[in-house]
């Protein structure tokens, strides 16, 4: 109980940090959601297998003693323990299955994100090694970080600096200040 507990709090205070901007997609945050939705849930169907147990022993003790009016509350107990119990699967099985779709679609927007940056980075004539180097990029922060300066424009002087200055990288040399 205790664990479960711990595991959902832990979910919850994830939550919080990716809702608030703190995280981009990230692989572990992603996995703590799935695991923190599939243990609420195995939690319930616990929870719903241990009153159909109950029920069960209610019913078989009813039926010995010949008490068709508990017999009736038991098996009711029962069916509806049962009932909610599969239910509680079902709903488990697909709120997994949306929190991977929503991990997927997070992981393909930041992969999209990096394509982005790469294209234009490209667009301005970054050598292969720097698009490379975006493209490997596990996150949009580090495929910006990767393409330096090669993600400005510019017209006039500072265009024909920008220009100046990538050459300059290019051949590994120190282009002088603006």
């Amino acid at each position: 109980q205790q664990i479960l507990t711990n595991t959902n709090s832990t979910g919850v205070a994830n939550i919080r940090g990716y809702q608030t901007g703190a995280a981009e997609y990230d692989p572990t945050f992603q996995a703590k959601v799935i695991g923190s939705i599939a243990a609420a849930g195995a939690a319930k169907v616990s929870d719903l297998q241990i009153k159909e147990a109950g029920a069960i022993a209610s019913l078989t003790e009813a039926l010995r003693k010949g008490d068709i009016e508990v017999v009736k509350t038991a098996y009711e107990a029962y069916k509806t323990a049962a009932d909610d119990r599969q239910k509680t699967l079902q709903k488990t099985i697909e709120d997994t299955q949306k929190a991977i779709k929503d991990a997927q679609a997070a992981k393909q927007k930041v992969q999209d994100n990096i394509d982005a940056v790469a294209k234009d980075a490209a667009k301005n004539g970054a050598p292969k090694d720097i698009i490379n180097a975006i493209t490997s990029s596990k996150d949009t922060s580090g495929a910006i970080a990767a393409a330096g300066d090669w993600l400005q424009t510019a017209t006039g002087d500072m265009g024909e600096y920008l220009a100046y200055s990538r050459l300059a990288k290019s051949k590994g040399q120190d282009p002088m200040s603006y």
